[in-house]
């Protein structure tokens, strides 16, 4: 992907004039990404298609809401037209926890996610915009599938049933579910996690964050976990957190996930 298949609008070209550009690989974002460096200062440019079920403006929004509250980049501009929205954003200093260097100290590093995770949590959600409550995610479902969009067989294959089996136990299982209402960062796996001098420095890819149930990141962390680091690593991340993980809802939250994403 190349930076010239799109026509910037002039505030972007002004800014971005004279910066080193590269391509991001970013496959489950639905945005290109483009990395930005030059001496003074270094950012990230997100570009996605208009009328995407998260708009950038949203994203927008939610970084300028967490400002002050958690470490994440900092909105520098936004704009739309007609084909695309544009964002803008600063580049936190560190490098994600699946570098090699982390992976060698995974003892510390699932340490530190679960840490982050706590800090994640213990955000004040009074007056949060961002509503990812039960009923919200159920009402998404019931629309994602009525338009095609759950992939069926990403879903069976994980789940071991049909799609249809597996919808009537979420719906089952989702009506007159009582959550426990914390700010979630709604894709809380280890890519997302940005960590310098052997600290957490920030957290990025937060589309989907808001207020939901806590495991609902516990879930992604789950599964984000094992990938990269191996299950022998789960106990100490619970551990860490602070919680004896209830399996069973732990396992609902990762089917409402892949129902709704």
């Amino acid at each position: 992907m190349k930076l010239e298949q799109f026509r910037l609008p002039d505030r972007f070209q002004t800014i971005l004039r004279n910066k080193e550009s590269r391509f991001v690989h970013a496959p489950y974002s639905g945005a290109y990404t483009f990395h930005f460096r030059s001496k003074d200062r270094s950012c990230y440019l997100k570009i996605l298609p208009t009328g995407h079920r998260e708009p950038l403006v949203q994203y927008r929004d939610k970084l300028v809401w967490l400002k002050g509250r958690l470490p994440v980049p900092e909105a520098l501009e936004y704009e739309a037209d007609s084909e695309y929205e544009y964002l803008l954003m600063s580049e936190i200093t560190g490098r994600d926890a699946t570098d090699e260097l982390f992976r060698r100290n995974a003892e510390h590093t699932v340490s530190l996610l679960a840490k982050g995770l706590r800090a994640i949590h213990s955000v004040d959600i009074a007056h949060c915009p961002f509503d990812y409550s039960v009923n919200n995610r159920l009402r998404l479902i019931e629309s994602r599938l009525s338009e095609g969009l759950v992939d069926r067989g990403a879903v069976e294959e994980r789940f071991g049933d049909t799609l249809e089996r597996l919808h009537e136990r979420l719906q089952s299982d989702m009506t007159g579910l009582q959550e426990t209402p914390v700010f979630c960062h709604g894709d809380y796996s280890v890519p997302n996690i940005v960590i310098d001098n052997n600290e957490i420095s920030g957290f990025i890819d937060i589309a989907d964050a808001g207020v939901s149930d806590p495991y609902r990141d516990f879930a992604a962390a789950h599964r984000s976990i094992i990938r990269n680091f191996g299950e022998r690593f789960i106990p100490l991340f619970y551990e860490t957190y602070g919680i004896d993980p209830d399996m069973r809802r732990l396992r609902l939250y990762d089917l409402i996930e892949h129902f709704a994403c």
